[in-house]
């Protein structure tokens, strides 16, 4: 990051500006004492021309023990630049206000005993309406004995940057960090950690990121002082970067809020609010005016102790997750799943495949980008399972979601407990290259039940492709390993694509029984090997398949419910289509149940649709087949059926079929109106017709002696209703003969023209021009005469 327009820093100097009582003393250059300074009541008052700490250095604040608030303000021009440590006694919250910038270099650490609040507003300001201003450097300034309550900013806030890079005891980098359960703060304009770590165990970070004129409210918390935004209109940037951490982590996970315009995590960098104990959880709020984007980097709000995981809410325009980014609420203890929620009011993009192999047990990052919800069951001294906490909830509210590139949108339970919800509501989804968006459990034995996932979405639901050499299928997925049942899978939209190997599947693949799939669409369109799916493999029945459309259209594609077991029936489908069933391209509508040597009936199919139509050398089939047990029932209810009839086994024709290998044929019922339709299916002619032919003459008789006549053939001119006027798409009327004396015998009323005079006999034939209505109200076409 360039930071050429930022005023120039200061040489590692503290000096007093006079204003104030301070005393600034060293016996180095190198570490500085400040004393005294102006008291009033419990809160101690600073004032410094600059404020910058030498590599290596110290700036020691020798305040009272009964000191709560030191509020050292900077009234010069200088940056303060941090390279050293700063400290202070007793438990007294630190506010450092340099509105020209603040830089913490990468020996920068804090030793206070209470919070710390970096900032470069303006002024601070005081429940009493008063404020210690770095503008207004009075002498003596206005103090006062009362709370502070907001951060004032000015016409153009200044930038803090943190690099400290300082580590523990035992190697871990912690950077600047503040004691358990208090605030570590950094407010101003941008916001840039660079590689940078701040750390406050179960206690409070506030990163936020303010542009001109704004006033930040300062609430006091048990961990220090929450920070409300509510009155700032316009924010600036914050970008985490070289492989930053910000984290709360700790006995109760800790609450984080970040608040800027753009807020980027790029180079694996992290913010982390985990629960390590079993006391409440916490908290992380992300919140952003325009985009938060993710390029191999992560946000976790997780558990690995018995304490619930906590809150992970993003709230933004644009959310997008790059190169493995990861955002979790996962359990790995039996603790359960904190909630996730996503209000991204344009877009979520998630996209890319990360190189990186490790895995979710040993890693914050696994080789997709994901959302993540998860529980993972815990491991006790003796090695046995315990019972893991349920998954938590993710909801996502955009107005488009896009899944790419193999990237991964989850809720799961690694363990004995429930899955989480999934819940999507959006105008567009689009999922392809072999991305997924589940919700299930991943524990063969003892595992819980699948979570739900439903999809809502206006405007279309569209699933495409998979990832390269086809081994990953694009789409949506309700599906358990364990012994427990399989989630439901809800999807409710206007369009849903389906194409190129993309999936809809509700699946147990363990001993659990599978969930219900229920579509509800305006059309349903698959093609190129697609498919909508109820399965079962394991001991139990597939669930029920039901589709309410206007459309569907299979091409190459299949909607399926299979039970793969050795005796369980298979599992229904219901389609209800309001109008056409189109079947092409070797098409499939099937329940199968049981394998070769053994199996349970074939499930049920019930259609109700208009139109039913297939082509009978495509070998499109509705079968509901068995192997040994019982085929199932065929219901189907149509206004027609084309191209596509029973017979009773399979052909290379299209088939509705209901067989067994047993020999136990199940029951097929067509049900169709008692119509002939011998014309309803013509062949028309190849032949190109010369449109010269179709110009007819006038019928106009050109004397009473002569008349011919004017044929129409076909149903033309039957009226929609009884009572209904016709309206013949050939009108014509009786055309009178020309009198003797050249007067027709009626009037003609030109509509879109004049009245004119009677045609003459000889006059020269005139194209019609107008629509003339007759005396008794009938509409013909005619000319309008000379």
């Amino acid at each position: 990051m360039v930071w050429s327009l930022l005023p120039k820093p200061a040489c590692s100097q503290i000096t007093s500006d006079g204003t104030v009582s301070t005393q600034i003393t060293t016996t180095d250059d190198l570490n500085f004492t400040i004393d005294q300074g102006n008291r009033a009541g419990n809160n101690l008052f600073h004032s410094f021309s600059e404020f910058s700490v030498p590599t290596g250095g110290s700036a020691t604040f020798n305040n009272s023990l009964e000191i709560e608030n030191i509020i050292g303000r900077v009234t010069g021009s200088l940056v303060s630049d941090v390279n050293g440590l700063i400290s202070s006694h007793g438990s007294a919250n630190l506010f450092l206000i340099n509105p020209n910038g603040i830089i913490f270099g990468s020996e920068a650490s804090l030793d206070i005993g209470g919070s710390f609040i970096g900032t470069t507003a303006s002024s601070l300001q005081f429940e009493d309406g008063t404020g210690f201003s770095t503008t207004d450097s009075q002498s003596p300034p206005l103090l006062t004995i009362n709370t502070p309550v907001g951060l004032q900013y000015g016409s153009n806030p200044g930038k803090i940057v943190n690099q400290s890079r300082v580590t523990d005891i035992n190697g871990n980098i912690i950077g600047l960090q503040v004691l358990p359960a208090q605030t570590l703060a950094l407010v101003g304009g941008d916001i840039a950690l660079e590689g940078g770590s701040l750390s406050a165990e179960a206690g409070r970070i506030e990163l936020g990121s303010v542009a001109s004129n704004s006033l930040v409210r300062l609430i006091p918390k048990p961990n220090g002082y929450l920070l409300d935004y509510e009155g700032v209109e316009n924010f600036q940037d914050i970008q985490v970067s070289q492989q930053a951490l910000v984290s709360t982590s700790g006995g109760g996970g800790g609450d984080i809020q970040v608040q800027g315009r753009r807020v980027n995590l790029i180079e694996t960098s992290t913010i982390v609010a985990d629960n390590l104990g079993e006391r409440g959880k916490g908290s992380l709020r992300v919140n952003a005016s325009e985009s938060v984007q993710l390029f191999g980097s992560g946000l976790f709000a997780q558990t690995r102790g018995k304490g619930e995981g906590g809150e992970l809410t993003i709230s933004t325009k644009q959310l997008r997750l790059e190169d493995g980014a990861q955002i979790s609420t996962a359990t790995f203890d039996e603790g359960k799943g904190g909630s996730l929620t996503v209000n991204a009011t344009e877009s979520v993009i998630l996209r890319g495949f990360s190189t990186d192999t490790t895995s979710l047990n040993n890693s914050n990052f696994i080789p997709f980008g994901n959302l993540i919800v998860s529980a993972l069951f815990a491991i006790t001294t003796e090695g046995e399972t315990e019972n893991g906490g349920n998954a938590g909830n993710l909801t996502i509210n955009t107005q488009q979601l896009i899944v790419q590139d193999r990237a991964n949108l989850n809720v799961t339970s690694f363990g004995t407990g429930k899955g989480g919800q999934l819940t999507i509501n959006t105008q567009q989804l689009l999922v392809e290259g072999g991305s997924q968006v589940s919700a299930g459990t991943a524990l063969a034995e003892g595992g819980g039940d699948g979570g739900n996932l439903t999809v809502n979405a206006n405007e279309s639901v569209q699933l495409i492709g998979t990832s390269d050499h086809g081994m990953f299928p694009s789409g949506l997925f309700a599906r358990t390993l364990g012994e427990q049942k399989a989630g439901n899978l809800t999807i409710t939209t206007g369009e849903l694509i389906i194409s190129n190997g993309a999936q809809v599947t509700v699946a147990s693949l363990g001993a659990g029984s599978a969930g219900d799939l229920k579509i509800t669409a305006d059309s349903v369109q698959l093609e190129d090997q697609a498919r909508i799916n109820v399965e079962s493999r394991g001991c139990c029945q597939a669930g029920e398949l039901r589709l309410t459309t206007g459309s569907v259209l299979l091409d190459n594609s299949q909607i399926t419910a299979q039970t793969l077991s050795l005796s369980e029936d298979g599992g229904n489908i219901k389609l209800d289509v309001d109008d056409l069933l189109l079947l092409l391209n070797n098409s499939q509508i099937s329940t199968a149940a049981g394998t070769p040597k053994a199996g349970g009936d074939g499930g049920n199919i019930t259609i109700d649709a208009d139109l039913i139509v297939a082509i009978p050398q495509e070998d499109s089939d509705i079968t509901a087949n068995a192997f040994n047990g019982q085929g199932g029932n065929i219901t189907i209810n149509a206004q027609g059926i084309f191209g596509i009839e029973f017979r009773e086994e399979l052909t290379s024709l299209s088939d509705i079929t209901a067989s067994s290998n047993s020999n136990l044929d199940g029951e097929v019922e067509i049900n169709t109106p008692d119509l002939e339709p011998t014309h309803v299916i013509v062949e028309l002619p190849s032949a190109i017709v010369d449109p010269i032919s179709l110009i007819a003459n006038s019928c106009l008789v050109p004397s009473s002696q002569q008349e011919g006549n004017f044929i129409i053939t076909g149903a033309g001119g039957l009226p929609t209703l009884p009572d209904d006027l016709s309206n013949s798409p050939f009108p014509t009327y009786s055309v009178p003969s020309e009198l003797e004396d050249g007067v027709s015998s009626s009037q003609r009323v030109l509509i879109g023209g004049t009245n004119s005079d009677s045609r003459k006999l000889g006059n020269s034939l005139i194209e019609a021009e107008g629509i003339y209505r007759l005396a008794d109200g009938r509409a013909v076409l005619g000319w309008e005469c000379p």
